[in-house]
């Protein structure tokens, strides 16, 4: 099973496992795609070194972490749709794309959000054709969909954040994850 970056910074379980052993056993399995989530805290603050949870990658940059996986990924032929789990770290589960307590979203609170997707389409767009997309936010439970002021309406925040990413690489697709039963 694939594990995400959104936690240490390198894919979880390197501790124990390889980065070469998850690509051996995406490839023995007929994977052709991996979703690859992400903290837009480890994308925005890439100086960051990973720590001994990390294997191979142990003090490495995020950023250097990140661009290898990414290599790796290509270099076994397998397709990558990056994925914002979570804002920040250590991980949290938000229900807004604009932080943990956050009731409403405005322009500033958001700013995190969209420079981490701007960071990364403008880093990975022409050099990493494996990239096919960006899922802009993972499970934005407490969000509105088409109802409720603006600072929660999901629709109207998915939209200005894919737009950014666009603007940056315009061949990604864009993901938007619903909000479950809450207003849509």
């Amino acid at each position: 099973v694939w594990m995400g970056m959104q936690a240490d910074g390198c894919p979880h379980d390197l501790s124990s496992n390889t980065l070469q052993n998850y690509l051996d056993f995406l490839s023995a399995n007929g994977f052709n795609a991996v979703r690859l989530p992400l903290s837009a805290d480890w994308v925005n603050n890439g100086a960051r070194t990973v720590d001994s949870q990390c294997g191979e990658y142990s003090g490495q940059t995020f950023t250097a972490v990140l661009a290898d996986v990414l290599t790796r990924l290509r270099g076994a032929g397998l397709l990558v749709l990056l994925d914002m789990h979570t804002l920040s770290y250590p991980e949290a589960n938000e229900g807004l794309w604009c932080g943990e307590n956050a009731t409403e979203c405005t322009s500033e609170s958001e700013a995190p959000l969209v420079s981490a997707w701007t960071s990364l389409a403008s880093s990975y767009c022409g050099t990493h054709p494996n990239i096919i997309g960006a899922d802009l936010f993972h499970e934005p439970y407490t969000a509105t969909w088409g109802a409720g002021s603006d600072g929660t309406r999901w629709d109207l925040g998915a939209a200005r954040i894919g737009n950014a990413v666009l603007a940056q690489c315009p061949n990604w697709l864009i993901f938007v994850q619903g909000v479950g039963s809450n207003s849509g």
